[in-house]
């Protein structure tokens, strides 16, 4: 096998470059509310999206969880929501505080089986109901 073949070639590398503009630019919208936010997780409202959701006539939102540590308390995850990306419904940061006022029709989905806010009558889908948001169904029509 020549020395040139292919499996004994070194491949030269670019060198890193470092570039003021690099060290320099301005952090995403997400970046900045997550230096401003509690937790500091991507699972967050930054205040552009909040502008855009109050020019909306719906508003869609993940609903996984409903507290943070729903998954660790019933024993069918190891990481807590915001860990998995996930914004919870209620408490600190949650969706309820974080979108509350606004004018829109608000709907949860992708609602984790874990979440209680599937139980009809359940305190915790009471409370969301009373916030103002419904909670999708299979075959949930949505009319504009």
């Amino acid at each position: 096998m020549s020395s040139n073949s292919a499996k004994h070639r070194k491949q030269k590398r670019a060198p890193a470059q470092s570039s003021a503009s690099a060290r320099h630019r301005k952090p995403s919208p997400v970046a900045s509310a997550l230096q401003n936010h509690p937790t500091r997780t991507a699972a967050a409202v930054t205040g552009a999206m909040r502008e855009r959701f109050a020019r909306a006539d719906a508003v869609l939102f993940d609903g996984t969880l409903f507290t943070d540590d729903e998954m660790l308390r019933s024993g069918t995850g190891q990481k807590t929501g915001r860990r998995m990306g996930h914004m919870p419904i209620d408490g600190e940061g949650g969706t309820l505080q974080a979108l509350g006022g606004l004018n829109a029709r608000r709907i949860f989905v992708h609602i984790n089986n874990t979440n209680p806010i599937q139980i009809d009558g359940s305190a915790e889908r009471r409370k969301v109901e009373a916030a103002g948001w419904q909670v999708a169904e299979d075959g949930m029509e949505i009319v504009l």
